[in-house]
């Protein structure tokens, strides 16, 4: 991987920031594109920013014993606070 970045280093322009681009207003019914939805944009500095989203999923087992799903569910509450 670091060879790789390396080389990308090479075409690369250093010179300096880009100016931001004027954007037209946001339409209200209008998506957000998949690539900009993980960044949070500082409007003051004009920098994006990466965000990180995790998606737990939890297979519970196959049970009547509803001490069972109490007890995942409490272990979840104490690790996850």
């Amino acid at each position: 991987m670091a060879k790789t970045f390396r080389a990308l280093c090479d075409y690369a322009d250093w010179s300096g920031p880009v100016s931001p681009k004027k954007e037209e207003p946001e339409k209200k019914d209008q998506h957000i594109k998949p690539e900009e939805k993980d960044f949070k944009e500082d409007k003051q500095n004009n920098v994006k920013t990466p965000e990180l989203h995790y998606n737990i999923q939890i297979h519970l087992p196959e049970s009547r014993d509803p001490s069972v799903y109490d007890a995942i569910f409490k272990s979840l509450k104490e690790h996850f606070n």
